[in-house]
């Protein structure tokens, strides 16, 4: 854990990152605005002093409060140990912070009741070098600040900087509402694998949980925000925040959450900035470019909307497991901010921002998304691996003058899901295995059905990607119906201004990279930890690197999470997963080497360049050429999923409506019953 005396070196080098791009190229902000970035963000935090006067917290001495029933979910040792600096239970209480606080189980302020509200500014740093027994960010204990019962907080003009596990910077709980105005928050926490106390297990047992599960491929200590129980609200205006791991922005055992988030910059740390390994040494990215974590987290059918907002050095922009809308859009013009209850917050001018998201990946789903994710308005996605990865999962996922950059080239991989029986609970209170092991699932080398025999299973999930109005470049793969699960139904649509350039395609996978010396070099970095094979270009094992096109994995353990959802494909059709391909009037798709489809139709005024190709199994190939397929409809295959979901911003005839989907605040109960509160996903 850092020292006090260390903090202000680590603010500063903090604050300058914010403006730094972490797409590895660099090249999505430019370097001359980066740099002037930099140095304002340098000027502001040589501004901040961080006060003598401490409030130094016996841990011994603390005992348990009201506050301690904040939810059902108790502290380590069931005792509460929570400090409240400011207990507000009146409106119109203001407060101003000066403090710097050690020690566990500290809150700066509590505000709790329908007639609470409280304005805080000032500056809190907050530290705990304990090993996490005592920490809950689920009864709110160790947060700055926290949110409960009706209750309205206005945090602005702040200053906020925590570590230890669990030092969250606010909770937003039970149809409370927060507003973070110009304002920093900087939330470090600590290393799970390192750090915590002997006993310590990774598991989604929120009486339990002080990571997140690392089979979602991600590590950390504490949470930025962390929305509870029903219908919370969270706004962030004008607003900075980091994290040193897991989480950003995240919603957690409750249901029916908005999040509104307006020129504003979030970004997660590298390790070489203090934050989690992100595996850069296997898969050769910028070591500095990313951290571990996530952007916001969409559980319990949260809404989230983010307008001119800059997503960094995360995971994933988010992860999905029980959602009802994402929008990401600009920030032009007025914008118009409703709360959980559909009430109106107010209307705040934008500045004309682009939303831009630079990641590993953009969007990762695992459980169902009721309405859709909504991508518009010039919305730029930097990634180096899919811009979304679903891991069976029903969901739709609508592309309007977005900007999509994949530095893998894949704008779309579904797969099987890799957070399974591969790894699994062993139990909520014993946790997840710390061994993700192929073999529990298949103990084959190669791609299933190519390399080696194997029977797929019809039935799975529904996808949808719609792309209008832009020109995208990058493969779409369906890659589902192995490893003990069933084919999933992806369905593209080409619509009205868009043009596609690249392959669509139903494939086999296997758990690997791309073979490189410099990622047999990383692998060996972390000793003995990761088993695997190399294969070559048609996928058998081969022991002669000169031929090796691929790095297989077999087992690997908690200390290589990131490894997680990273697949390799090749095309081939397993007999249940299925590809249909719609394009419409003024779309245009170009394939760019080989796919493979179940379906294809291809509207008056629509173009597709390609050689078509009808094959005896009912599948359609289409290769590369100049030649133009005619219109028509193609293929007899039917999908057997599970359906398609029909977002409420999308319109009879298909077109996009953000404006509609971004008013769509009537949530319904999460379908998995998370909200009950007993397990969590994030």
């Amino acid at each position: 854990m850092k020292k006090l005396s260390k903090m202000l070196a680590l603010i500063l080098a903090l604050c300058m990152i914010l403006s730094v791009g972490a797409f590895a190229s660099g090249e999505a902000s430019g370097e001359a605005s980066g740099e002037a970035s930099a140095e304002a963000a340098a000027e502001e935090t040589a501004a901040i002093t961080i006060p003598e006067t401490s409030i130094n917290v016996d841990v011994s001495q603390l005992t348990a409060s009201e506050y301690g029933t904040l939810t059902d979910y108790t502290s380590r040792d069931d005792t509460g140990n929570i400090y409240i600096g400011t207990d507000v239970t009146e409106a119109d209480t203001e407060v101003v912070l000066d403090e710097t606080v050690t020690g566990a189980g500290y809150t700066a302020v509590y505000v709790h009741g329908e007639d609470a509200s409280a304005t805080v500014t000032g500056v809190e740093v907050a530290t705990d070098d304990t090993d996490g027994q005592l920490a809950s960010d689920f009864t709110g204990q160790g947060a700055a600040f926290v949110a409960y019962d009706s209750a309205t907080l206005t945090i602005e003009d702040a200053y906020v900087y925590t570590e230890g596990f669990e030092r969250t910077g606010v909770i937003v709980s039970e149809n409370s509402s927060v507003i973070v105005k110009d304002s920093t928050f900087i939330v470090m926490g600590a290393d799970p694998l390192t750090e915590a106390y002997d006993e310590y297990v990774n598991s989604a047992n929120q009486d339990i949980m002080l990571s997140p599960p690392w089979c979602l491929g991600i590590q950390g200590g504490a949470r930025v925000v962390n929305m509870i129980g029903a219908t919370p609200t969270l706004t962030v205006l004008n607003s900075t925040m980091v994290a040193g791991g897991w989480a950003l922005l995240s919603t957690d055992s409750g249901s029916d959450m908005v999040i509104n988030v307006v020129d504003s910059d979030l970004s997660i740390v590298s390790e070489s900035e203090g934050g989690m390994d992100s595996g850069w040494r296997i898969f050769g990215y910028d070591e500095d470019a990313y951290g571990s974590g996530y952007g916001a987290y969409y559980i319990g059918n949260p809404s989230q909307y983010y307008y001119g907002t800059t997503i960094s050095g995360v995971t994933y922009a988010a992860i999905i497991t029980g959602a009802t809308t994402g929008v990401y859009t600009s920030s032009n013009g007025d914008i118009d901010l409703y709360d959980a209850n559909g009430e109106l917050i107010e209307t705040v001018e934008g500045e004309g921002n682009v939303t831009t998201i630079n990641a590993v990946y953009g969007f990762m789903q695992h459980n169902s998304l009721s309405d859709g994710i909504y991508v518009t308005d010039g919305t730029v996605i930097n990634v180096e691996e899919a811009v979304v990865l679903n891991k069976a999962a029903d969901g739709d996922y609508y592309f309007d003058e977005a900007v999509l950059n994949s530095a893998s080239g894949i704008l779309i991989q579904l797969e099987d899901n890799d957070d399974d029986n591969r790894i699994g609970m062993i139990s909520m209170a014993e946790g997840f295995n710390t061994l993700y092991d192929e073999s529990n699932v298949n103990a084959e080398d190669g791609f299933p059905g190519i390399n080696y025999d194997y029977t797929s299973s019809s039935g799975g999930n529904t996808v949808t990607a719609t792309f209008t109005n832009g020109d995208y470049v990058g493969d779409i793969f369906n890659g589902t119906g192995y490893y003990t699960q069933t084919g999933d139904d992806l369905v593209v649509t080409i619509g009205e201004g868009a043009t596609l350039t690249g392959d669509i395609a139903l494939t086999s996978t296997i758990k690997g990279i791309a073979y490189s010396e410099e990622a047999v070099e990383g692998i060996a970095y972390y000793g003995d930890d990761i088993t695997y094979v190399l294969l070559d270009a048609e996928g058998n094992v081969t022991e002669d690197e000169s031929e090796a096109a691929y790095i297989q994995f077999k087992t690997y353990t908690i200390n290589e999470y990131f490894l997680q959802g990273h697949v390799m494909n090749k095309v081939y059709y397993n007999g249940t997963s299925t590809a249909s391909v719609v394009v419409e009037a003024d779309g245009v798709w170009v394939v760019e080497e080989e796919s493979l489809l179940t379906s294809l139709t291809i509207e008056e005024g629509a173009t597709v360049y390609g050689t078509l190709t009808e094959n005896a199994d009912g599948t359609l190939t289409l290769t590369a050429s100049d030649e133009v397929v005619e219109a028509g409809t193609y293929g007899t295959i039917e999908a057997v999923g599970g359906g398609t979901n029909v977002g409420g911003g999308v319109t009879d005839d298909g077109t996009l409506d953000v404006e509609a989907a971004a008013s769509a605040y009537d949530a319904t109960e999460t379908a998995s019953g998370e909200a009950s509160g007993e397990a969590s996903g994030n």
